[in-house]
């Protein structure tokens, strides 16, 4: 018979109660067994039907840290094959104590911190997979989970004193953002000036483009299309767009970008003719070929010239030039926002990075701010809104 339960623990005790049972001579009728929960596979496979707020990408990301959390828990690299009935507190301490173990290992501070933020990271997306909404509709899903109260103490599992700072930052000085600004117009001007294909050094130049003049994340930058540059009915320049995906969830993007950095990056996509159909993505896309090297099967071109490459690129370049970070694309729209919170304020800061509240713009995109810049009048005459 099947106990009814995933966690070792709560299974020894009402194992033990049969047992006894059945030694005490007293008989009972053999009882059905309890639904077997479903594996970790099948929850895998059903993630795209889960009622949850979240898109493809985030439901990959929820796979990926649950994958990694019971892997590290359990000390099982075969999690797919494992039970859901493994989802309770004692996976979630024993997770929680091995991780503190670990952190105990690593010599500095700073290995420590990141350590701790990554292993965050696994438990968060975990336990979007357990979220209240996505676990009622496990049923139309065809997955069998373990029941509430397991599920609620596997997500309240997180000790209090695992203390996680937030990630250290050095801005870089001005004698590297001068050497980022040139390079950068290189990157406009020189076919050769590294060893890229036409498509990814057009594509690097106008995503750090747009991330600088606009501040724009990523995701904003790979879904641009060129109708979305355009000016309002006094012809000052603006990018707007309708219809795609943005953080907050409004399906909208505008902003006004910043000069110099949006007239030099118009400068620079008309001087090589980058600019495509208006209904084309600004971000290019090669023509997908099959490509192999040693035995490995892969293509060149296609989504990934749009997706993946330009901010691969962008990663290893600002790298290259002395940015120390974690998140590189992010800091470019992180420098842009400092900017303007430094020469027009923090109000203007935050409707230039399409926030609902000034604690988020200084909480998080004030990195770059400092104080000779801000006492300086003259430090800033450079910047000012395109025209």
């Amino acid at each position: 018979m099947s106990t009814g339960f995933g966690g070792w623990a709560d299974a020894i005790v009402i194992a033990k109660r049969e047992i006894d049972t059945w030694r005490a001579g007293i008989f009972q009728p053999v009882k059905a067994a309890a639904p077997v929960c479903s594996t970790f596979g099948d929850l895998f496979a059903a993630v795209g039907r889960l009622d949850m707020v979240a898109d493809a990408k985030s439901r990959a990301c929820y796979v990926w840290g649950a994958r990694r959390f019971i892997a590290f828990a359990l000390d099982r690299p075969d999690v797919p094959t494992l039970s859901l009935g493994v989802v309770n507190g004692e996976t979630g301490a024993q997770f929680w104590t091995r991780a503190l173990a670990h952190v105990g290992t690593l010599a500095s501070q700073a290995e420590q911190q990141k350590f701790k933020r990554q292993v965050r990271g696994w438990f968060t997306n975990s336990k979007a997979l357990f979220a209240a909404d996505a676990v009622k509709s496990f049923a139309a899903c065809g997955i069998i989970g373990p029941d509430a109260a397991a599920i609620a103490a596997f997500r309240a599992s997180k000790p209090g004193r695992f203390k996680v700072a937030r990630a250290g930052f050095v801005a870089p000085d001005n004698t590297v953002l001068r050497a980022t600004f040139r390079a950068w117009l290189r990157l406009g001007r020189t076919p050769a000036v590294l060893p890229l294909n036409e498509t990814a050094r057009g594509n690097m130049f106008l995503a750090i483009g747009l991330m600088f003049a606009a501040g724009l994340r990523k995701n904003e930058v790979r879904q641009l299309r060129w109708r979305h540059l355009t000016h309002d009915a006094d012809g000052v320049p603006r990018i707007v767009a309708d219809g795609i995906q943005v953080k907050k969830g409004s399906g909208r993007l505008e902003v006004k970008p910043l000069d110099p950095f949006w007239s030099l990056l118009i400068r620079g996509l008309e001087r090589n003719g980058w600019r495509g159909a208006p209904d084309d993505f600004v971000l290019a896309e090669r023509v997908q070929t099959p490509g192999v090297h040693g035995g490995l099967v892969f293509s060149h071109g296609g989504p990934s010239d749009r997706n993946y490459w330009p901010f691969y690129h962008v990663g290893k370049w600002l790298r290259s030039l002395g940015w120390q970070l974690q998140k590189s694309n992010h800091a470019l729209r992180d420098c842009a926002a400092s900017y303007v919170t430094m020469k027009f304020g923090l109000d203007r800061a935050k409707l230039f990075c399409r926030h609902e509240n000034r604690a988020t713009t200084e909480a998080n995109y004030s990195r770059f701010v400092r104080e000779d810049l801000m006492d300086n009048p003259r430090a800033l005459a450079w910047l000012r809104w395109a025209k």
